[in-house]
């Protein structure tokens, strides 16, 4: 199974270890569904040198708070300026529910990330990612703050312009 996989993995293993989960897909925008953290954050807490990422744009944090935190689980929320959300994170929480989410998780001791990602340059974008890090720093506190800019694999940006059409013809000029 998975879990022997992982277990022989960092049992070799004398380096450090870190299981990222979310990063072509959001790890807790389903975890209601599938209960995946409530297995894997204790799963996790069991290994000296592993750690689990979660990454996420989801306010979906229930199960996080329903099981006890450890060092060893990283949430990491990909942020971003409100009206690049509004615009292009279709059907994702908002920048106040994600940094709520954020703090609650952070309040239940968590480890937390922020990830400003992508950037995205607009009619007066210096005020929204303004608005971005001033909320973030004034309501949590991150271990990490990184910066990622728009990529796509081959074909993604065919599949973008037919959802979104020109919005994401646009997005091509920062490519």
């Amino acid at each position: 199974t998975m879990f022997r996989q992982i277990r022989k993995t960092f049992s070799q293993s004398h380096c450090k270890i870190s299981f990222n989960m979310g990063e072509m897909l959001d790890s807790l925008a389903l975890d209601h569904v599938t209960n995946l953290t409530k297995i894997l954050v204790p799963f996790f807490s069991s290994f000296s040198n592993g750690f689990l990422m979660l990454l996420t744009k989801s306010s979906n944090v229930d199960n996080l708070l329903a099981v006890e935190s450890n060092s060893h689980t990283v949430v990491s929320w990909s942020l971003n300026a409100q009206q690049v959300i509004r615009r292009y994170e279709l059907g994702t929480a908002d920048l106040d529910e994600r940094i709520k989410a954020a703090k609650l998780c952070q309040d239940h001791g968590y480890r937390i990330r922020i990830r400003i990602d992508p950037g995205i340059i607009y009619p007066n974008w210096q005020a929204g990612y303004a608005d971005l890090i001033r909320k973030t720093l004034t309501l949590i506190g991150p271990e990490n703050i990184t910066l990622g800019m728009l990529r796509l694999l081959p074909g993604h940006f065919r599949l973008a312009a037919e959802a979104y059409g020109n919005r994401a013809r646009k997005l091509r000029d920062y490519m």
